[in-house]
């Protein structure tokens, strides 16, 4: 479990994470033999408050990461992983422009061993 806090202009977002790790099974992978282990979240919710232009801003939301990694047996490093991280947000501003606004986001990430 993880928990991230970040000052974005005047306020700051705290997303909590929590990651569920799973052996796959071995197989080869970029020539080195790997522990396959999946990857998915428990929990990941996102929430926090900001200021800008005269406004308040309050920011709410949840989301999923999946993903997979592969471990070389022999040594324990992480050869490769890919995850995607999927977020479904919610930004209500007061003030003189009160709104909801949705926001769905999705981010791929790749890592890979350089040799």
């Amino acid at each position: 479990s993880d928990t991230m806090s970040r000052s974005q202009m005047t306020g700051s977002i705290q997303t909590k994470t929590t990651l569920k790790y799973t052996f796959d099974g071995t197989g080869d992978t970029l020539g080195y033999r790997c522990a396959r282990i999946k990857v998915n979240s428990t929990e990941m919710s996102m929430t926090g408050t900001m200021q800008a232009m005269g406004m308040d801003m309050f920011i709410e939301g949840d989301g999923d990461v999946t993903g997979l990694m592969y471990v070389e047996l022999a040594t324990g490093m992480q050869v490769v992983a890919r995850t995607t991280t999927a977020m479904s947000t919610r930004m209500s501003m007061t003030g003189q422009g009160q709104a909801i606004v949705p926001i769905t986001t999705e981010t791929i990430t790749t890592l890979r061993r350089l040799q």
